[in-house]
């Protein structure tokens, strides 16, 4: 069974607040039963339906959205990072499900076959990032995971993050230990670290710039 629920919003021009309540109060736009078809108004072809809900199905639903996104490391990542659509969605679903929406974007619909939930957790930045965390930590790894993915890409470079469409503008090894890279063009020389390094690499592969099969993704 879906939850949902309505949310009126009425305006009114009035001299005071307490005139303002007193006009809406005399619409019955408040009263439920109004708009439950129990009672009589203009808005009759606009009539809706309820659906009950026990206390404790209303709170499973919830924890079922929220361990949804948990089996999905939908929320893993670093703190400096800006959350991608996939986590808004998510925590929109989230404090849906407990009954909030701030009206920033609509919640996903339970039986849409394309939600969230649905999807395979490699279609996220955040855990193609876990998941190539796993494999590659040392120096080494991380060369051997820079070297695949030039190998893996669209042309075979691994494109600037400061430059990303200025095909000039190329990775290319600056030190071996510990590990990084550093823009090709003397004027840019945008440098990225280790972890900076697997998160670039993991953004490529979920623009598809980067074919994720070479890594199991």
């Amino acid at each position: 069974m879906a939850l949902g629920g309505f949310r009126i919003e009425v305006t009114v021009k009035a001299p005071s607040l307490r005139q303002a309540h007193r006009l809406v109060m005399a619409t019955n736009f408040l009263d439920p039963s109004y708009w439950l078809g129990a009672a009589e108004g203009p808005h009759a072809a606009h009539l809706l339906t309820a659906n009950l809900v026990t206390r404790e199905g209303f709170l499973a639903n919830a924890n079922w959205v929220y361990q949804q996104a948990a089996q999905a490391n939908i929320f893993q990542g670093r703190a400096a990072d800006a959350p991608s659509k996939a986590q808004i969605q998510a925590l929109i679903d989230i404090l849906d499900g407990l009954g909030w929406n701030g009206g920033i974007r609509s919640p996903t619909k339970s039986l849409d076959p394309n939600a969230w939930w649905h999807c395979t957790p490699s279609t996220d930045r955040s855990a193609i990032f876990q998941e190539l965390s796993k494999t590659y930590q040392s120096d080494e790894e991380i060369r051997d995971l820079y070297e695949q993915a030039r190998g893996s890409s669209h042309p075979y470079t691994l494109p600037c993050k400061a430059q990303p469409g200025n095909p000039d503008h190329r990775n290319q090894v600056h030190h071996r230990a510990p590990f990084r890279v550093r823009c090709s063009q003397r004027q840019c020389q945008h440098k990225l670290q280790r972890t900076a390094l697997v998160h670039w690499i993991a953004e490529l592969i979920q623009g598809g710039v980067i074919d994720g099969t070479a890594f199991g993704l």
